[in-house]
């Protein structure tokens, strides 16, 4: 489809792809990062650093809540995603309308960051935090098809079987740690809040 068709994933492709670039530039890489991160980092008396925890966020930073999507952290990562994401992007906003899209993005989007954090600071309280990627809104596009495919297959957004398998599959994966360090408070964030705003119709 073309990209009137699609503005709002071509869109987001877009600005991952900028920010992923400037994430790569030596000159730009620090000031991105704590631009863009959910919490930033602060160093103590005794030189210890520690997250900040939400405190940006509650002096007026909240854009902190989505940015972090835009981050990724090596070329599988922003490749991986972007291709994800130009697929499920496309079908949701052709069928629904980038108004729908952006809305499944944003809540997904705060909801997956806002639930990493939470994670991340359960498991390692006060720990200086640095997570990103689009894979948690991506997650809840994907858990949105699957919904609707089964309560509203007359939107024509179905995905095959072997699709959702795989999907499924890949996020159970991701949580055995064999590809590493990966956001996977994020993916179930993520998946719950689309596969929920999926049933209720949205």
């Amino acid at each position: 489809p073309g990209v009137r068709r699609r503005p709002l994933t071509i869109g987001l492709v877009v600005v991952c792809l900028v920010v992923f670039f400037l994430q790569e530039t030596k000159n730009n890489s620090a000031t991105v990062e704590r631009t863009l991160r959910f919490s930033t980092t602060i160093v103590d008396s005794e030189g210890r650093k520690h997250s900040n925890g939400i405190n940006d966020i509650e002096h007026g930073e909240i854009w902190r809540l989505l940015t972090p999507i835009f981050l990724h952290f090596g070329i599988w990562h922003i490749m991986f995603n972007v291709m994800a994401l130009s697929t499920l992007g496309t079908m949701i906003e052709i069928r629904r309308g980038s108004v729908r899209l952006a809305g499944l993005v944003l809540l997904t989007a705060i909801a997956s960051n806002v639930g990493q954090y939470l994670y991340m600071e359960r498991v390692d309280p006060g720990a200086p935090q640095l997570f990103g990627g689009i894979s948690g809104v991506l997650c809840g596009l994907f858990g949105y098809i699957w919904m609707k495919g089964l309560y509203e297959p007359e939107q024509r957004m179905i995905l095959h079987p072997n699709s959702i398998t795989f999907g499924l599959l890949w996020i159970a994966l991701c949580m055995t740690g064999v590809f590493g360090a990966i956001g996977n408070a994020a993916h179930v964030v993520g998946l719950v809040t689309g596969a929920a705003l999926g049933v209720l119709r949205y």
